[in-house]
């Protein structure tokens, strides 16, 4: 595992990438670089960093974790943070003019033309609108893709919150502006009786 075979897998990949180090124990100094959750140098880890890739794909923040007794020091780096607005009316068109002047790039998904004039008007990279369903098999979901449910009615935004958070490619926060709620996938199964159980808990 040479220092140049990690910079060839470093500019080969795009994507949020995860390094992870082994700071004691018998594998002490073994490391792992994942991009996007998929390991890339070494390409066929073994030992303990590879026993536990779910674990290290799934951490959210640099900082150290513990597996298996053993502390793991987790760096995440190279993401480019995404927002995608689901709505167009003025606080969708307040999110979008606060996200372009903090510099992120923003897709805005809504179904009624007018209003997704108004997200162009207000900065969004690219808007698509048509129904929400369709628009969404089109956005490419990371760990860096933030979505912010701000459409006309309750039933709407509840049904996308259920879609983005049933949706793995969809990872990982969604913000519901009509209660300030924000939902992560660890916070449901996929499973349609626990899940409702439990979107009724946190939403309603």
């Amino acid at each position: 595992m040479s220092i140049r075979e990690f910079l060839d897998a470093l500019r080969s990949t795009q994507g949020q990438h995860t390094l992870a180090s082994v700071l004691e124990g018998p594998e002490s100094g073994a490391r792992l670089l994942l991009c996007e959750g998929v390991p890339v140098w070494p390409s066929r880890p073994e030992g303990l960093l590879a026993r536990n890739l779910p674990a290290l794909a799934g951490c959210g923040a640099s900082g150290i974790l513990t597996l298996e007794n053993k502390r793991i020091f987790v760096e995440k780096f190279g993401g480019a943070p995404r927002l995608v607005i689901c709505g167009g009316r003025h606080v969708a068109e307040s999110v979008v003019r606060l996200a372009v002047m903090l510099g992120l790039p923003v897709t805005g998904l809504e179904e009624r033309p007018e209003y997704a004039d108004a997200l162009r008007r207000a900065g969004a990279e690219k808007v698509l609108c048509g129904p929400y369903a369709e628009n969404l098999t089109q956005v490419e979901g990371s760990a860096e893709t933030y979505f912010v449910v701000a459409t006309r009615a309750h039933e709407t935004g509840r049904n996308l919150v259920c879609r983005l958070l049933l949706e793995k490619k969809k990872k990982k926060k969604v913000l519901n502006v009509d209660t300030g709620e924000i939902y992560e996938n660890s916070k449901v199964h996929n499973n349609d009786k626990a899940f409702n159980k439990e979107l009724s808990y946190i939403i309603v």
